[in-house]
């Protein structure tokens, strides 16, 4: 469980950086695909209201109809949909060994 954890750890600072990241470049680079990730203005990203529509953009991979196949934005979104997709799988599998390996304790009575 420490591998499965730690490779978690890792993905979702990855995936979080990353977003940081490529939510700059696209503000800058494509302001159409930034409007479209559902960042109006200069919000911070990781508000509640703003991370829903852009995770939602990453998700079911939005970012295409925008982005052109091929350039470095496409890319980099293409990764973060992978990091993306990897901690929600591991969250599940986190969770399935979680409740099958280690069941839960009820004190007696």
């Amino acid at each position: 469980m420490d591998l499965l954890d730690a490779a978690m750890l890792g993905t979702v600072v990855a995936a979080v950086t990353g977003d940081a990241l490529f939510v700059r470049a696209l503000r800058e680079r494509e302001p159409q695909a930034f409007a479209a990730a559902g960042c109006p203005g200069n919000a911070p990203l990781f508000q509640p209201q703003m991370l829903g529509p852009y995770l939602v953009f990453i998700l079911l991979r939005r970012y295409r109809r925008f982005l052109v196949p091929g350039t470095q934005l496409h890319a980099i979104a293409t990764v973060l949909f992978v990091l993306h997709v990897l901690i929600i799988g591991m969250a599940v599998v986190a969770i399935a060994y979680a409740l099958i390996v280690a069941p839960p304790v009820l004190p007696p009575g």
